[in-house]
């Protein structure tokens, strides 16, 4: 058993040494907060502050993003931010999640979760995991944006408002699964 386990051990450091020294699960979770932000954008960093509180407070030694969203403060104000959204992303004059303001927004959101999951500490892998989280936001955005516009061309309103109660459920079901368990 000793050497299955130091088999996969060596196994993620090669695959760490093949994308350029970054963990690959880090890279996956990253990704995954970012697709979380493309559907509600305040639901992934909410999520990670609260995980990140949960853990150890502000004492995390990772980077300041993880530092500040680790913070229980921050971490409410985030979390009743991501309740406001949902309420909120059914209105009618709410603006398109791919206008430029909304769609930078969420961008800016995954990276933000990204980086704070990450606790990456060398400016390459800060860089690395918030472009992935900032560009999974934008494909999350597009892709819900896409069901969502096609919903409500076939049935209306209701069908509108019904894939955006199916996508609050994706998003807190994918939000949960994100990290899985959090090293201490």
């Amino acid at each position: 058993m000793g050497r299955v386990k130091l088999k996969l051990v060596q196994g993620s450091k090669d695959a760490a040494r093949k994308l350029g020294g970054h963990d690959p699960r880090r890279l996956l979770e990253a990704t995954a907060f970012g697709a979380v932000a493309g559907l509600r954008s305040m639901t992934a960093p909410a999520q990670v502050a609260r995980r990140l509180s949960a853990i150890n407070g502000n004492k995390d030694r990772g980077n300041v993003v993880s530092r500040a969203l680790a913070n229980p403060t921050i971490a409410r104000g985030l979390g009743l931010g991501a309740l406001l959204e949902l309420a909120a992303d059914k209105m009618p004059f709410m603006p398109a999640r791919v206008s430029a303001l909304p769609l930078g927004g969420r961008a800016l959101m995954g990276a933000v979760a990204a980086v704070a999951w990450s606790r990456a500490r060398r400016p390459a892998e800060i860089a690395t995991v918030a472009i992935l989280g900032g560009a999974a936001a934008v494909g999350a955005s597009y892709l819900a944006y896409q069901l969502r516009m096609r919903s409500s061309a076939q049935r209306g309103r209701l069908g509108k408002t019904l894939v955006g109660l199916a996508e609050d459920a994706l998003t807190l079901g994918l939000a949960q699964l994100c990290g899985g368990a959090r090293r201490r």
